[in-house]
């Protein structure tokens, strides 16, 4: 690269740095993507869920019978937490519905100090403490369910607040597995440790060009794309890395995935960017890391489509899941080594989502 152009470079990155240094705080005029759509909602009588063996099984606030002390805590369609607003003890419920007899390992996403709880079921009780101040996952104990309907109960005592997000039910055998084949998958990241810094790239379906709002279409904006020029501007930057946004909000992918495909057509480009991307950055000795996110409606990005055909809008999300992984099970293999790490966005809203804009918290999910 000529002085020239490496000039021209060096002062495109100072001018950036400049604007973000320059850019003003402004309040918002459309409405908190985030904003909370659902407030107390207390379940007097629930549903048998259904539990498998086979399954990691995530049991919600939103399909628990409690008493009115809880408070629920809903933003943007999705269901975070409950947590105590009147004194207590604290009573949730849920009525399970097994196949056959077997046990299973339960752990509970919860937030508080000073807690003191019971975890009951056929006849059998597990005391627990817990005393996080952040969001921890903690293993209550083991249950036994029979063949049929069965009842779990989790008391809580505590005389300060507390969240508690879900209880996630795993047979002991498939925990086994599960951890077994985590391990094998382990990758060590001590490259990211000492990477010094990286950069952050969100080019998406809705990016618009440096001058002009016209938004071409996603064959022809990805065809139009210098990956060349793209990467010698991040040499040229001295980064490490590069964390790239394969999908925002909506799902768009820049690169022939079957997967995606096979769910929606004309959510994908013939031309592989993501692989010209990974062998440039790969031959220069710069990681590369890409975002996803799985795309949900939002004030700011909805993709009614590609939730519509994907299974995003089923109470049981479990369809959704199997397209999810199949799209990030697709990618891995398709660039091996040349992909160094995922960043995965929006996990939180897997657990119990009603994007519609429903309030009936009916969803439990199976991974």
């Amino acid at each position: 690269m000529g002085n020239v152009v490496k000039d021209s470079l060096k002062s495109r990155w100072s001018m950036l740095l400049i604007f973000l240094l320059a850019i003003p705080l402004i309040a918002q005029d459309a409405p908190d993507p985030y904003a909370e759509t659902g407030s107390s909602n207390t379940k007097t009588a629930i549903e048998p869920i259904v539990i498998s063996n086979k399954e990691i099984n995530v049991l919600s606030r939103g399909i628990a019978e409690t008493g009115s002390n809880f408070k629920t805590t809903v933003l943007n369609y999705m269901f975070q937490w409950i947590e105590s607003e009147a004194p207590g003890p604290y009573l949730m419920k849920w009525q399970l519905e097994s196949s056959t007899e077997e046990n299973y390992e339960v752990v509970v996403r919860i937030l508080g100090a000073n807690i003191q709880g019971t975890l009951s079921c056929n006849g059998k009780s597990i005391p627990f403490k817990s005393n996080e101040k952040d969001w921890s996952q903690i293993a209550l104990g083991t249950i036994s369910l029979k063949e049929g309907i069965n009842t779990l109960e989790l008391e809580i005592n505590t005389a300060e607040k507390f969240k508690l997000s879900g209880l996630e039910l795993t047979a002991p055998s498939l925990a086994a597995k599960t951890d077994e084949e985590a391990l094998k998958l382990r990758q060590k990241a001590d490259w990211f440790k000492d990477a010094g810094y990286g950069l952050m790239f969100q080019w998406t379906n809705r990016a618009t060009p440096e001058k002009g709002d016209t938004i071409k279409a996603w064959e022809d904006k990805v065809n139009d794309f210098d990956v060349e020029e793209f990467v010698d501007l991040v040499e040229d930057s001295g980064a490490a890395y590069v964390i790239w946004s394969i999908t925002w909000g909506q799902q768009y992918i820049s690169a022939p995935i079957t997967s995606l495909d096979k769910v929606l057509k004309g959510r994908t480009t013939e031309r592989d960017l993501l692989g010209e991307m990974a062998d440039l950055l790969y031959a220069k000795g710069i990681k590369l890391i890409f975002y996803y996110h799985y795309g949900y409606d939002c004030y700011h990005s909805i993709d009614s489509t590609w939730m519509e055909a994907s299974g995003g809008y089923k109470a049981d999300k479990t369809e959704f899941y199997g397209n999810l992984k199949n799209i990030v099970a697709e990618v891995g293999n398709r660039y091996g080594k040349k992909l160094n790490g995922w960043f995965f966005d929006g996990a939180q809203r897997y657990y119990d989502t009603h994007f519609d804009g429903s309030s009936d918290w009916n969803f439990h999910g199976q991974f």
